[in-house]
């Protein structure tokens, strides 16, 4: 019993530090995603091909690595195609990007954030039905453009859901107990900038 609670208070120590610090463990995921991409042909080029096909291997699930469409660092190839380093480039960055505004932006309405996908969702299906290439600049921007409205829609809901009051001095609480102090701190505030 002391063990399942021991580990309990630190499961929930853990889970209040995310839900307190969301933005930064945000931006080190999409961080670390973009490095691993961009560690693994240095990792091949330095003959650590074990470790290096380990990562492709891990990256593989998210992304089709052809090498026609990707960035090749030291002669090999990412880990990532152009457009997912772009995605995740333009998500670290938008996460950088809102940290000194976060208290004050308005989320991206759904309208804009639809118009911002339309260049990426264009150039997929263009090229897919063959009428079109794409290239590596198209593929750059349309994920970076994409990623950066991502950002500017969810994460001023983001830090809005996730910001309760904090606890009185020497107040425990559980996880569930924090969602619900989000809820009530939140029940009557609208989402600011529109509908959702």
């Amino acid at each position: 019993m002391a063990t399942s609670t021991l580990i309990a208070g630190r499961i929930d120590a853990v889970m209040r530090a995310l839900l307190r610090h969301w933005l930064a463990a945000a931006n080190v995921v999409n961080g670390l995603t973009v490095g691993g991409a961009a560690l693994t042909p240095l990792l091949a080029a330095r003959g650590w091909t074990p470790l290096a096909t380990v990562l492709y291997l891990l990256y593989r699930p998210l992304c089709p690595q052809r090498p026609e469409h990707s960035y090749f660092i030291a002669g090999y190839k990412m880990a990532f195609e152009q457009r997912e380093t772009a995605i995740y480039l333009g998500l670290l960055l938008g996460g950088l990007l809102f940290a000194p505004v976060r208290r004050w932006l308005r989320p991206l309405n759904r309208r804009a954030l639809a118009l911002a996908a339309l260049p990426l969702l264009i150039d997929v299906l263009s090229q897919t039905a063959g009428l079109r290439g794409s290239d590596w600049r198209w593929r750059t921007v349309t994920g970076i453009v994409l990623a950066l409205a991502l950002v500017w829609w969810a994460y001023p809901y983001l830090e809005r859901d996730l910001t309760a009051p904090a606890p009185r001095p020497g107040e425990r609480r559980t996880p569930a107990e924090h969602a619900r102090a989000i809820v009530l701190a939140n029940q009557d505030t609208p989402p600011r900038g529109g509908r959702r």
